[in-house]
């Protein structure tokens, strides 16, 4: 199918552009490119060439794995345990059954950096939260 047809199809079927039909489905639906493909009934390098065309970005499938695995919300909650600045990798790991090791990934694949920078601020907030002479005993 021609791009000038799926945009007219696109219009047609869903009322929108198909730029934001495809960010719509990558960014609020968590779909792979396969699967937006699929919808639409073209080629995978179709809508990839698209996506890239557009400054899109793959979805993070991880974040739908881990919903699907672990229930719905479950990044959420994770997220929530993780800024709070008395929770560790630990707890965060024994509420869903896993290692730290495993939440030390899983905070790396949600959030896309390492968690020693949310660490060091935890430890900075904790500081801050005691009184001076505690912290002058610690």
């Amino acid at each position: 199918m021609r791009i000038d047809r799926l945009e007219s199809h696109v219009a047609e079927m869903f009322n929108m552009s198909l730029r934001e039909f495809i960010r719509e489905k990558i960014e609020q639906d968590n779909l792979c490119d396969y699967e937006i493909a699929g919808t639409l009934n073209v080629s995978n390098a179709t809508i990839g060439k698209l996506r890239r065309d557009y400054g899109l970005k793959r979805t993070n499938g991880f974040v739908r794995r881990f919903e699907k695995n672990y229930g719905k919300g479950s990044v959420k909650t994770f997220r929530r345990m993780i800024d709070n600045p008395h929770s560790t990798l630990t707890h965060v790991a024994e509420h869903f059954g896993f290692s730290r090791e495993n939440a030390r990934l899983v905070y790396r694949k949600i959030y896309g950096v390492p968690y020693t920078q949310a660490h060091k601020k935890k430890q900075a907030l904790k500081r801050k939260a005691l009184s001076p002479e505690q912290r002058r005993l610690s």
